[in-house]
């Protein structure tokens, strides 16, 4: 069952709508971190809509990555999928379960479940849980549990036993975060296609050495789109003032830079105004909201400006070759 192959192709548009928000319900109240993916939000956003027809007019053949994963699954991402969400109840690389919502073959999936290496099956009440070898002879090889919940609801696991914890999380067993006042609870924005929020980030051992990382208490951050305009708010809350202080120069710095190179292009010069960023205490908070138009014409000539920089770098790579 090529699961990541379905997690490639999620962000998938089309007409049809009918918003999947996360369910604080579906996560642990125990859980460390979240991120959700609001795949029927997306379909409702004119700046995702752009950027998937974008990527079908200059990569043809993607709409037939969308057919195969259909023959192997029976599932039409591009209208079927409604919802991604991983959660964890340890800031580390294993222990991550993710529930996806969609409109399912059930029995399509459970059969080509069989053909995965070293599958097995073994029950829980009433559900069945498969487990096999992902990527088996690979660098990346590692076990993988999944469950049907329902016949539209599915949850994926590191180990049998985290993906019995999610089935009874699923089934009104056990304590949620929907029961539970913190800072993951918080309100998420109308409109919000992706949130993601960690706590608990300070003293655990990350696999990164950024001091600031170090340090921080919590990250949430969540971006979307509503009544025409697209947005991202994201706030950090660090152990100290100081590590507070230096994040919000880093992104201060990082505008500076931008209108440097491009504060006389109208786009540039709209999102950079809507930039707005503000330090209280120890908590750094960062929200732009702007028209889409703004937005993907600004989008269309950072990439324009990329590519031109590629080119060049490559050119002279080139050259330096043939004269050396």
């Amino acid at each position: 069952m090529r699961i990541w192959a379905v997690l490639a192709v999620a962000l998938g548009w089309s007409a049809v709508a009918q918003a999947a928000p996360v369910d604080l319900a579906d996560i642990p109240a125990g859980a460390k971190w979240f991120a959700h993916a609001d795949v029927d939000a997306m379909r409702d956003s004119t700046l995702v809509e752009r950027a998937y027809y974008q990527v079908i007019q200059e990569h043809p053949q993607a709409e037939g990555h969308f057919d195969q994963v259909e023959v192997v699954s029976g599932m039409d991402v591009r209208q079927d999928l409604h919802s991604l969400t991983f959660y964890g109840t340890k800031i580390a690389p294993d222990g991550v379960v993710l529930i996806v919502k969609a409109d399912f073959d059930k029995a399509r999936l459970e059969e080509k479940a069989k053909e995965a290496p070293n599958h097995q099956v073994s029950e829980y009440g009433d559900w069945k849980i498969h487990t096999w070898t992902h990527d088996k002879g690979k660098g990346g090889e590692r076990e993988v549990a999944g469950a049907f919940f329902k016949s539209d609801v599915l949850t994926f696991g590191s180990s049998v036993d985290e993906v019995k914890k999610a089935l009874d999380l699923l089934s009104g067993k056990g304590d949620s975060l929907a029961k539970k006042d913190s800072a993951l609870t918080a309100e998420i924005p109308a409109g919000a296609t992706f949130v993601a929020r960690v706590v608990g980030l300070a003293g655990a051992k990350l696999p990164t050495k950024s001091p600031a990382l170090q340090k921080t208490k919590r990250i949430s951050i969540a971006m979307g789109e509503h009544e025409g305009k697209a947005f991202f708010k994201g706030e950090l809350v660090a152990e100290d003032q100081d590590t507070a202080r230096q994040v919000k120069e880093i992104v201060e710095g990082g505008r500076a830079m931008i209108t440097l190179q491009y504060g006389d292009d109208a786009d540039a010069k709209a999102l950079l105004n809507a930039l707005e960023v503000q330090l209280s205490d120890k908590e750094v908070s960062v929200e732009i909201s702007a028209g889409v138009e703004h937005i993907w014409q600004a989008a269309k000539k950072g990439r324009a400006e990329m590519e031109k920089h590629q080119k060049a770098h490559k050119n002279n790579k080139k050259k330096d070759k043939k004269e050396g």
